[in-house]
């Protein structure tokens, strides 16, 4: 029984981390959490509220009902691969799925400064 808790243990944090590693394939899965914000014409920013890290999101605008546009405002769930950006920008997020935690933006909590 400890072993299955360990293994499923292992199992979340393999898939909710988003991994950067050097391997033949440029591009890694990731799970960000955060708040969408609007940054430009069809392009958003969300900042990861585990990692305090900044990401680009990339959607699919082809249709009203796959922009991000509707989602700007909202506290997301982003699935998706990560691809580094040339320079030290933020990382591109190319999105596959997005499931809504709040409508709004929830606070985030500040880390203690002592």
């Amino acid at each position: 029984m400890r072993i299955i808790s360990i293994l499923a243990s292992v199992a979340a944090l393999v898939v909710l981390t988003p991994r950067l590693g050097r391997s033949a394939d440029p591009r890694s899965e990731a799970v960000i959490i955060g708040c969408l914000e609007r940054t430009g014409a069809g392009a958003y920013r969300v900042n990861d509220h585990r990692s305090q890290r900044a990401y680009q999101v990339h959607g699919d605008n082809s249709t009203p009902m796959k922009t991000l546009d509707w989602q700007v405002g909202h506290q997301l769930e982003i699935h998706g691969t990560l691809q580094a950006q040339p320079g030290s920008g933020p990382l591109r997020l190319d999105v596959s799925s997005v499931i809504e935690i709040s409508p709004r933006c929830l606070p985030v909590a500040q880390k203690d400064k002592g």
